[in-house]
């Protein structure tokens, strides 16, 4: 995910934001994790009733601290540690590039040397829990391959609020979670799994059922209750 460069993902989480407060009466809290410098958390801030930004890179996080002051945006709590299945104190890569942030996965590559962090990881669960904040209603996870572990954090949250999901689907990622089985087994019993894409002219969203081995790109995972939502 690449913010402002993919508008068909920011079309795509205004949408869900607005279903999910139609259809539970009351707009709900958007949990970005993996906020970088805050492109959809500034864009959600304005359509969700609460945002949970989660942003472990200092840099970044100095950034989307500076960014909601000047935005005037009250309404979003920023974490200043990464979201996993445990919790830790683990070795988080930094591209050097402005290609990429980094991750928490150790196999991630970057380009050229990487600066090396230890930074702290907590289970999303126990984080949420100690924040008094509306129903998780949407979540976004763009990790660079650690997206597996965030979902095993989780999992309390998701089978409680059940909230549409919106995550990077990197290959690293797919090596942790190569089909779709394995997608379905790393959220609660009742999601479906949707691939994300842009049309190639005027960048309109597109969305079709996974199939067994998803490409590479971006996911919508959401209770299949909800239906498949509207694609322009």
């Amino acid at each position: 995910m690449r913010g402002a460069y993919e508008r068909h993902l920011l079309t795509l989480l205004a949408q869900l934001a607005q279903e999910a407060a139609a259809q539970r009466g009351a707009s709900g809290t958007f949990l970005d994790v993996g906020a970088n410098v805050g492109q959809h958390t500034l864009f959600m801030s304005r359509r969700a009733a609460h945002v949970v930004a989660v942003e472990p890179l200092p840099r970044f996080a100095a950034r989307l601290e500076r960014a909601l002051a000047a935005n005037g945006r009250d309404n979003a709590t920023l974490l200043r540690f990464g979201l996993g299945a445990a919790e830790a104190t683990l070795a988080y890569q930094e591209d050097p590039s402005a290609v990429q942030t980094g991750s928490f996965d150790p196999a991630v590559r970057t380009i050229g040397a990487p600066r090396i962090h230890r930074l702290p990881v907590r289970r999303g669960d126990d984080a949420l829990a100690e924040l008094s904040v509306p129903a998780v209603q949407l979540v976004k996870i763009d990790t660079d391959g650690f997206e597996a572990e965030v979902l095993a954090g989780l999992r309390d949250t998701l089978r409680r609020d059940r909230p549409a999901i919106v995550m990077e689907y990197s290959p690293m990622t797919r090596a942790k979670l190569p089909d779709l089985a394995a997608l379905l087994a790393a959220v609660p019993e009742g999601y479906e799994v949707f691939e994300i894409g842009a049309r190639r002219w005027g960048g309109g969203l597109l969305l079709r059922p996974a199939r067994q081995r998803p490409e590479s790109g971006d996911l919508l995972l959401r209770p299949a209750r909800q239906g498949c939502p509207h694609a322009a």
